[in-house]
């Protein structure tokens, strides 16, 4: 008969706690597989210009993603890439994309008016969320892509594409307040880009 002895057995007490809780930590165990339901804040637009730059028509971003289904912007993954659930937001992303370009045109001096001889409109390509893990950490990955295009009434046309890419690393759980974090720094980074976009501001004043 074989028998273990008090330190023996509290070391295996130990190895399966261990075990339990990078269970638990990498693959959501404590947790459990579900949808999250990520709200995002307002954007939180730049001050606007002193000078008014001219009028613009702002069409609401229209959905161009692959495959987008609603508010679906991802999954969160464990260990080998094993689903532990979709990643939902709310605003949708195509009215979030929406109120980052209409604040940022504001910020840049310009007033909406439907009535304005240009008009701007944009096409939502990309707004998507992953979340890799290996045995230390997650990557919490955001992209997303949105294409403009202004016209103006004699036809003239300009076409600009903005990107951004952002990444929140944890030691922890992905959830909603971490997930909303690593967006909202990559709809600033969006901004950031329409705003410095000197050819898009020359056109728009054009008229």
């Amino acid at each position: 008969m074989t028998t273990v002895s008090p330190i023996r057995r509290s070391g295996v007490r130990e190895r399966v706690l261990a075990g339990l809780a990078l269970c638990a930590s990498l693959l959501g165990c404590a947790v459990g597989p579900g949808n999250v339901q990520v709200r995002l804040a307002p954007y939180a637009a730049p001050p606007a210009a002193a000078a008014s730059r001219g009028v613009v028509r702002v069409d609401s971003v229209r959905e161009a993603r692959r495959d987008a289904v609603g508010r679906l912007v991802g999954q969160r993954t464990g260990l080998g890439g094993m689903s532990m659930g979709q990643i939902e937001v709310n605003p949708t992303p195509v009215a979030v994309t929406t109120a980052v370009l209409q604040a940022e045109l504001r910020g840049m001096g310009f007033t909406a008016s439907d009535a304005a001889p240009v008009r701007l409109s944009g096409r939502l390509t990309r707004f998507e969320v992953q979340t890799p893990a290996t045995a230390l950490y997650w990557d919490i990955n955001c992209a997303i892509d949105l294409e403009v295009e202004a016209k103006l009434s004699d036809r003239r046309q300009h076409t600009a594409a903005y990107e951004a890419r952002c990444t929140v690393r944890t030691y922890s759980w992905p959830g909603e307040e971490l997930i909303a974090q690593s967006l909202d720094g990559c709809l600033k980074e969006l901004g950031a880009r329409i705003r410095a976009d000197a050819a898009l501001a020359g056109f728009l004043s054009a008229p």
